[in-house]
């Protein structure tokens, strides 16, 4: 599920380090949601994402090419997001957006680094998100190693 980004777009360097971190990586963490004794129950996740572009004639939204695994589900597809600047530190902004199979999610997740962290709503449901960007390997190798190797 590789494509092509739509005309040149020029990146300044925060947003070009932005999609090197964000291209062939695997969000790997925990989330949480609220449980019935008031208190947060923890659960793991896991975000593919391919690739991750910035989107021409879009001044904030990013496509990123995305695999989304959490419980029994397993889905791919294409996810045009806005990215907005908190200095130096990039901001994923989901509001009210629709993902196929899911929902309706408002969220913020910041990167730095090779860390995310973050805030997700659905519906009266919400909790936080957090974890590490890895490079991905390759699902067909179980002893592959990670394509990007600097993560």
């Amino acid at each position: 599920m590789k494509e092509e980004p739509a005309g040149e777009v020029k990146l300044s360097p925060l947003e070009r380090k932005f999609q090197e971190t964000m291209s062939a990586a695997v969000l790997v963490g925990r989330s949480t949601t609220p449980g019935a004794d008031g208190g947060d129950t923890l659960n793991d996740e896991r975000y593919t994402i391919r690739q991750a572009f910035k989107v021409a004639d879009k001044q904030n939204t990013w496509k990123f090419l995305v695999r989304l695994q959490y419980g029994e589900l397993d889905l791919s597809l294409p996810l045009e997001l806005e990215v907005f600047w908190a200095g130096d530190t990039p901001v994923i902004t989901l509001t009210n957006f629709h993902i196929p199979a899911l929902g309706t999610f408002s969220a913020r997740v910041l990167v730095h680094t090779d860390r995310y962290a973050g805030t997700w709503q659905h519906g009266k449901k919400g909790g936080h998100l957090f974890g590490r960007i890895i490079g991905e390997r390759d699902p067909q190798d179980e002893n592959s190693t990670a394509v990007r190797p600097d993560l």
